[in-house]
């Protein structure tokens, strides 16, 4: 069991690893996170005095190397890297701190990975792994709504006349819109002009294609906002050409951003 963090305190160890919980949400998941912690008794248990000055170098460069999740054995090539010097060398030095004994136990172990790299791990019982303890954050009380005040919502937020839904299919399909369905709608639902204008033939063409490839009504309606319809008929033809894995992200993409010509129609 990892002790919690006011058992630190009672404990004479000099540093300890930290896990903490960041960004813990109320249904307990959080992000791994841990640090080193140097506690008073780093200064006084005479670590600091007997260690040597490049073997406090090296013991520093390990510690640096803590991960997330309170792992801490870095490789042979990391530490030379962070080091910068060769393995060799890294490894004489690594072996005179393996050979630092404090209170009879080393403060670093040389050990052999499961992918046969050399790597040293943190192994005194003077640095402990505790838990920082931390309170889950309680959910806020949840407030009902009366009934009425909710279907009045749900209406005018969802809810649309039968005109408006038989307008949008139309307009969606590239359909004439129903004279008398025009008449009744735009008094109702303010659109710009240029949705309201008789949709060209050429659009009406382009739109279809769009459509088949499933791309939202949305996103048609921005591409023939935002560009002339050569533009959108040009990629369309290109695209056959393109190899993409994804052709209607790929379609819109080549449209915004106006990609060149495929090689192989060049």
């Amino acid at each position: 069991m990892i002790p919690q963090e006011n058992e630190v305190s009672q404990s004479q160890s000099p540093l300890c690893i930290v896990l903490e919980k960041m960004d813990l949400t109320r249904d307990g998941h959080f992000r791994p996170g841990s640090f080193i912690k140097f506690t008073k008794t780093f200064r006084t248990s005479g670590l600091l005095h007997t260690l040597p000055s490049e073997e406090l170098k090296s013991f520093f460069t390990v510690l640096s190397f803590l991960t997330s999740n309170g792992d801490c054995s870095p490789t042979l090539a990391q530490l030379a890297s962070a080091m910068r010097l060769s393995q060799t060398k890294t490894r004489a030095r690594m072996q005179r701190l393996c050979q630092f004994f404090f209170e009879n136990e080393p403060l670093v172990v040389v050990s052999t990975r499961g992918d046969g790299q050399e790597a040293y791990a943190l192994k005194s019982h003077l640095i402990p792994t505790i838990e920082q303890s931390v309170e889950t954050p309680k959910p806020e009380p949840l407030q009902a709504v009366p009934r009425q005040r909710l279907i009045e919502y749900s209406r005018n937020r969802y809810a649309k006349t039968r005109e408006e839904v038989e307008k949008q299919i139309a307009e969606l399909n590239g359909w004439d819109v129903p004279p008398l369905v025009a008449e009744q709608t735009d008094d109702t639902t303010a659109k710009p002009a240029s949705q309201n204008e008789a949709t060209p033939p050429q659009q009406k063409e382009l739109r279809r294609h769009l459509q088949n490839l499933g791309i939202a009504p949305d996103q048609i309606e921005y591409l023939f906002s935002n560009f002339d319809l050569e533009r959108i008929k040009q990629q369309l033809g290109w695209l056959p050409f393109r190899q993409a894995r994804n052709p209607s992200a790929y379609l819109v993409a080549a449209i915004v951003h106006d990609y060149e010509e495929p090689i192989y129609r060049r």
